[in-house]
């Protein structure tokens, strides 16, 4: 990895609390720096972007976006660094909110669905008891949007 990408990961980071406008011009410049290169190799660095306690979410739904573009170029490569990212806890426990958000989008799309369901075969135990309460947490507060992927996702981790 280069040394600039290190740089603006640690930026990205440093300022994704969002709490000043110079902090969300920072945080916009190392996203950008970051998601230019293409390269979805980057897809841990910019989800250390994700905090809970973002004070402008609406600066952060850009991460999200940014993100789900990996999904679209190369969805069997973002799943497989989306599991490392689980496994990794590089979203967990700050940015939780923001994971369960990342996978409950997954379950909105039915190809999404069924390419995280098979990168989740070859997942460890770990990433699946993550997966798995994440899963039975949405279906808990809303069971009529999740309940048929989410039980489909769930049937594919036993």
């Amino acid at each position: 990895m280069s040394q600039d990408i290190d740089y603006y990961t640690k930026e990205l980071k440093d300022t994704r609390l969002l709490k000043t406008n110079p902090e969300i011009d920072r945080f916009e410049r190392a996203m950008d720096f970051i998601y230019s290169k293409n390269n979805i190799a980057y897809l841990p660095n910019l989800c250390q972007g994700f905090d809970d306690k973002t004070q402008h979410e609406e600066v952060t739904w850009s991460l999200i976006h940014a993100v789900e573009a990996y999904y679209s170029e190369k969805p069997k490569e973002y799943n497989s660094l989306f599991i490392r990212i689980i496994d990794e806890n590089i979203l967990l426990p700050h940015a939780q909110g923001w994971l369960e958000l990342l996978i409950m989008r997954t379950l909105n799309e039915d190809d999404a669905l069924d390419t995280f369901k098979t990168a989740l075969l070859h997942a460890n135990q770990h990433v699946k008891k993550t997966v798995k309460e994440i899963i039975t947490k949405l279906m808990t507060e809303d069971p009529d949007q999740f309940r048929d992927s989410a039980i489909q996702l769930l049937n594919s981790l036993n």
